[in-house]
């Protein structure tokens, strides 16, 4: 099998976002629930199809509880006290994986789980940081869905309904993303 999400999914050094809230989110994502006894108010969501490999590609999604994560991003820069929700969803087999290329509906798998897996995978990832931009929570994606609505040009929008790992908790929302040719493989950058 093709590990597609190792190979795609984004690392991150410590979440991309700044603020904070009571949950759920009026821009272009919601979160409802709370992740590691946290709720994140999501404020923006960017995304990007990632080519790695032969041909190879999945699509990541981003969802921080910051404004103008794509000017963030291209800045190299990183908001103190960020949230991200980082969903890379894609279809895999034994000779590839691809980004999606229509709606359809992404089981969520670990990374361990997800290298056997042919088919639709999702695999999502939760980071938080502190005000001096070190990690200060971070959780897998154990089980659940990801269900795209619509997919455009580098844009998707859909629902999740996600359990993480250990005390990471439960949380549902929605998304409907902004290309965002900046985000990469790597966030990181200057805590500001």
């Amino acid at each position: 099998m093709r590990k597609l999400m190792l190979a795609a999914v984004i690392t991150f050094s410590v979440a991309c976002g700044g603020g904070g809230g009571i949950g759920g989110g009026s821009g272009p994502a919601s979160v409802n629930g709370a992740i590691g006894g946290q709720s994140m108010s999501a404020r923006d969501a960017i995304s990007n199809v990632l080519h790695f490999g032969n041909d190879d590609s999945a699509a990541v999604i981003l969802i921080t509880n910051a404004a103008n994560t794509c000017g963030k991003v291209a800045a190299n820069q990183q908001p103190k006290n960020g949230q991200a929700i980082v969903v890379t969803v894609g279809t895999q087999n034994a000779t590839g994986a691809a980004a999606p290329a229509s709606p359809g509906t992404y089981p969520v798998f670990s990374r361990a789980a997800s290298d056997s897996i042919s088919g639709n995978v999702a695999i999502v990832d939760y980071a938080a940081s502190d005000a001096s931009c070190t990690t200060a929570a971070a959780f897998e994606g154990a089980s659940g869905t990801v269900t795209l609505t619509n997919v455009g040009p580098g844009t998707y929008s859909g629902t999740f309904d996600v359990t993480f790992s250990g005390s990471g908790g439960h949380v549902t929302g929605s998304f409907s993303s902004s290309a965002c040719a900046a985000l990469g493989g790597t966030i990181a950058g200057t805590c500001t």
